[in-house]
C-alpha cells in the first residue's frame, strides 16, 4: 500500500491519502482518545505519541501534531499506524459519530425517573 502525504498551511497538520475509500460518511473529527471510541482508525493514531487530533475523510485522513513534535520523526509512526489499520480490515468509524446534540435539543426530554440508570 501507498500512502501519499500532503502538506498544509499548517505546520503542524498532514493530510495522508490512501488511495482508497477511508469513510463514505466523512468527514468527521475527533479531538481526543475518548472522543474516537466508536473510531477504530482515530484510537489508533492516538496511540502515536504527540498525535492531538484526526479528521477522517471519505478518501484521506489528516492529522495534527503537538508543537513541539517533528513530522521526520512522527511522520512514519503514522503512517504505520494507517497501514495497519487497512491490513486489520476494520472500518475506519463503526456507526454514524454525527454531532453530538447541542443542549437546547435534549432540554424537553423527559426522564423515566424507574429506570434505575436515570
Amino acid at each position: 500500500m501507498f500512502i501519499q502525504t500532503e502538506a498544509t498551511d499548517n505546520a503542524n497538520v498532514m493530510k495522508f491519502l490512501p488511495g482508497q475509500e477511508v469513510y463514505a460518511d466523512g468527514p468527521v473529527s475527533f479531538e481526543s482518545l475518548d472522543a474516537a471510541a466508536q473510531a477504530p482508525l482515530a484510537r489508533r493514531l492516538f496511540g502515536v505519541t504527540d498525535v492531538q487530533a484526526v479528521d477522517i475523510g471519505t478518501d484521506s485522513v489528516t492529522v495534527k501534531k503537538s508543537d513541539g513534535a517533528d513530522w521526520l520523526h512522527l511522520k512514519p509512526a503514522v503512517l504505520g499506524a494507517i497501514m495497519d489499520h487497512f491490513v486489520t480490515g476494520d472500518a475506519a468509524v463503526l456507526e454514524d459519530v454525527g454531532v453530538s446534540p447541542k443542549a437546547d435539543d435534549v432540554e424537553g426530554l423527559e426522564l423515566d425517573e424507574s429506570d434505575p440508570i436515570v
